[in-house]
């Protein structure tokens, strides 16, 4: 059975296989960070670690080669945190497990892999230990943090470095050359809202299954956001309790001259007949009270909401605590009216819950298969679930108004480049939600490569928020990194990629947030260029590494440095 230890080449293996067995999520990588440290000392080439976690080793030109012009080789250390539902892992202690696929893919066991970007890092790591190499004078650059806020290139001093030529290692398409990146900024908005006692078995409302993968590089794709399909399916339910399964139907929008219209006419006793109303599809884009202008016979109560993890990641699994509130036909929701206590007597009785849920629980099925409809297929695996939790005590009294908050918020592509087809401008990433008993937390990552349309984007969300009651802070806010297609080294490594390929190298700009623009601030006499090998599934369980593409990788990095080592300053 082959494993990482047979690959080749084997000292970027190495050194990789070392970085997985070092527990490095963002902000806990002072273990990582100690390693490089020792690695550089017991290679004899000196090391200093600044501030901000960012480590600068020095390797000197190869004989001859002293006077060619300096060149910085930058990757970051930390890397992304996920990991499936059923896996067992302490990322702040596991090391990671890898698995050589026969398909000639690198994999972990059912977290991330920490190939973005410990490819990168142990690459540089090889070119530092080779002592065969040819090459102009080497600074690598390992900075700290990349995965929340950047904080290592943020921190970044000026003259620490002195390098002209800057290779970023961060990139995941093999043969293809990066020039410039998006800049983003942190959302992060609070939307409070009171509670109301009541006391009501709870369920566990959950979406998962989803692919998610990198906010920046998958935006694109339209993969679903766990959170807000676990809000479609709240509001849906919702309507499907009141009896209002199907297409689209104005009526069902609350405040509508319809839904006004219908609730002079509809009854309570009508709404409870309906709750065991043949299944049909979901509703599709209304409120989650549904027609209140009658008041539901069968209430959702939502005690709770989480979903998502990291800002960088596109949500894959989200859950509600929730109850139901049945009224008697007749009482519909009177129980509300007389205060808590009566609430606790109108959540119906256990046999009439039983067989609501058991409803519920075939209808979801019905509604997984119509969102799954709605997904491109790597999305497939889409499951809804409703499963007994802990009892409820207390709801969301305002809850129709923060999820229409949630649903209300920009999320995915918002503009595309005109200048640059097929290449997203300006999107968002609805990263995150959490409730804490006083407001619902929420955390995104805006990006766009115009500073003005990132602006523009952030005044809107701010607006969605504002007419909720909420508050809006923005931190961590960068630009991108504006391409320069006619440099010396964009032309080095497109002559020499076309050595190793047989044809040109494609030349692009990427919808991600690369260190290049930052650090430039503080070196804008820079020319900067990225490249990587192949990983997909970048910042879930699903990333992987082409093996082979590392190797041609290495190769052409190599052959850079030994072109840059025949140019004098």
């Amino acid at each position: 059975m082959t494993t990482i230890h047979d690959l080749q080449p084997a000292r970027v293996w190495q050194y990789f296989h070392q970085l997985t067995q070092i527990p490095r999520p963002s902000f806990h990588e002072e273990a990582v960070q100690q390693y490089v440290l020792d690695e550089a000392k017991r290679l004899g080439l000196p090391a200093e670690r600044d501030a901000a976690g960012n480590i600068r080793v020095r390797k000197p030109a190869s004989p001859g080669h002293e006077n060619a012009p300096g060149v910085i080789l930058q990757s970051h250390l930390d890397m992304v945190p996920q990991k499936n539902a059923d896996k067992v892992h302490d990322f702040e202690k596991d090391p990671i497990t890898t698995k050589v696929r026969e398909d000639g893919w690198l994999t972990a066991d059912g977290t991330t892999l920490g190939a973005d970007n410990g490819i990168g890092a142990a690459t540089a790591l090889a070119v530092l230990a080779d002592e065969t190499l040819e090459h102009p004078p080497l600074e690598a650059l390992f900075t700290s943090t990349e995965e929340t806020g950047m904080v290592g290139a943020q921190g970044l001093q000026p003259n620490w470095l002195n390098g002209k030529y800057l290779i970023n290692l961060d990139t995941e398409e093999e043969g293809e050359l990066c020039i410039g990146c998006a800049g983003g900024v942190d959302g992060t908005y609070r939307i409070p809202y009171g509670t109301r006692p009541v006391q009501l078995p709870g369920w566990q409302l959950t979406v998962n299954g989803l692919k998610g993968g990198h906010s920046g590089m998958d935006i694109i794709k339209g993969r679903g956001n766990a959170i807000l399909v676990l809000v479609r399916v709240l509001e849906a339910l919702q309507l499907h309790l009141n009896g209002q399964d199907g297409e689209f139907d104005a009526a069902a929008v609350p405040g509508s001259r319809e839904a006004l219209a219908r609730g002079s006419k509809q009854t309570g006793a009508a709404a409870v007949a309906s709750v065991a109303a043949p299944v049909a599809a979901a509703g599709k884009d209304v409120s989650l009270s549904g027609d209140m202008s009658a008041p539901p016979a069968v209430r959702v109560v939502l005690a709770d909401l989480q979903g998502g993890n990291l800002r960088n990641a596109i949500p894959r699994e989200a859950h509600a605590r929730i109850g139901f509130l049945v009224s008697a036909p007749g009482m519909a929701c009177e129980n509300e009216r007389a205060g808590a206590g009566a609430s606790a007597q109108g959540s119906g009785s256990a046999a009439s819950v039983e067989a609501l849920v058991a409803d519920v629980q075939a209808w979801l099925q019905e509604l997984q298969q119509t969102l799954r409809r709605g997904l491109p297929p790597e999305d497939a695996g889409l499951s809804i679930t409703l499963e007994p939790a802990a009892e409820i005590t207390e709801e969301l009294a305002d809850a129709p108004r923060v999820l229409d908050a949630l649903r209300a918020m920009p999320n995915g592509v918002d503009r595309m480049t005109a200048s640059m087809p097929g290449l997203v401008e300006t999107s968002t990433n609805l990263a995150a939600v959490a409730c804490d008993g006083k407001a619902v937390h929420i955390r995104c990552l805006l990006r766009s490569s115009d500073d003005a349309q990132k602006a523009d984007l952030a005044r809107r969300m701010a607006s969605v928020v504002r007419l909720a009651g909420g508050t809006s802070e923005y931190a961590a806010d960068y630009s991108g990194w504006q391409p320069k297609s006619d440099s010396e080294l964009v032309r080095l490594f497109v002559r020499t990629g076309e050595k190793m390929f047989g044809r040109k190298p494609p030349v692009s700009a990427i919808h991600a947030g690369l260190e290049c623009g930052i650090m430039a601030r503080n070196y804008p006499h820079w020319e900067m260029i990225s490249f990587g090998p192949t990983i997909t599934g970048a910042h879930s369980p699903d990333e992987a590494v082409k093996i082979d593409t590392v190797g041609r990788f290495y190769d052409w990095l190599k052959l850079c440095l030994r072109e840059l080592a025949q140019e004098k300053v």
